[in-house]
This record gives structure tokens, sequence and C-alpha cells, in this order.
């Protein structure tokens, strides 16, 4: 488990920052402005509904296990949720608040990939009653230290 935490948060702190207008019209750098990145490389910068839809059912636990929906202008701030083929009826949901310090994980209830969606999009939509649909728990930031990433 603290491998995949070590992965996260390095792949989202590697992500690169987009610097081109949407489809949405929302340049990047505003505030609020969005990247859904998923495990294929692929990054939708602030998608719809319709696209993070599409994008988060499109999760299968097997070429494509996760996916993190990050501020732009605030990298280290995210909500991201991971799929293992094995687990398909639960979720691991995190959500990170501007450091490693302030990083959490989803305890209770158990979710199903399908009740993840509606969280995420709240997130999108800088929507704060996200945090209501889980008790949250703080992951040590020590789960973080010497954890390798993980073999492809």
């Amino acid at each position: 488990m603290a491998r995949l935490l070590a992965f996260f948060a390095a792949l989202v702190a590697l992500a690169p920052v987009a610097h081109a207008a949407t489809d949405a019209g929302v340049p990047p750098t505003e505030v609020g402005a969005k990247e859904l990145t998923l495990e294929t490389g692929e990054v939708l910068q602030n998608p719809g509904e319709r696209e993070l839809h599409e994008a988060l059912l499109s999760l299968d636990g097997r070429d494509r296990k996760f996916a993190i929906l990050s501020l732009i202008a605030e990298p280290q701030t995210y909500l991201q949720v991971y799929l293992d083929a094995d687990q398909r009826a639960d979720v691991i949901l995190e959500y990170q608040d501007g450091s490693i310090e302030r990083h959490f994980q989803a305890v209770s209830p158990v979710l199903a990939l399908e009740e993840v969606v509606p969280i995420f999009e709240r997130y999108r939509r800088d929507d704060p009653t996200w945090q209501r649909c889980c008790e949250w728990q703080r992951v040590d930031p020590a789960e973080f230290q010497g954890a390798e990433e993980p073999a492809n």
C-alpha cells in the first residue's frame, strides 16, 4: 500500500502543467482549473462532466488502474482513485490538500467505482460537499518515505 501511495504522490508531483486554453474555454492557470491524469498517460485539461464520467468508468484495474484529478495551479492538491482488477467491487479513494502532510484515504464506506464518479464530479465543480461522502483517515507521511515505485 505504501508503494502505491508513493507512486501516486510522485506521479502528481511530476505531472506536466499545460499552458494552452482548453475545450471548455477555461485557461489552465485559472483558479480552480483542473486536469485529469490517467495511468495511460492521457491528460484531460478541465474535463467536462461527460469526459470525467467516461474516463473514470474506463478504469479496468489492469491497464487503467488509476485516475487523478488535480488542481493545475497547485498539483499537490488532488483527488485520486485506484482500482485493482481483483477488487473490482471496491476502490481506494484518496485526496491530498496541498502537501503530503495532508494526505487522506477514505476508510468507510467501501466504495464501488460507480459511486466514486459523483464524488469526482463534485470535486471538479469545487463543490465542498465531495468530502462528506466518506470518513477520511490521514495517511502518515512516513508511509511515503523510502517506498519504491512499483515495477511495470
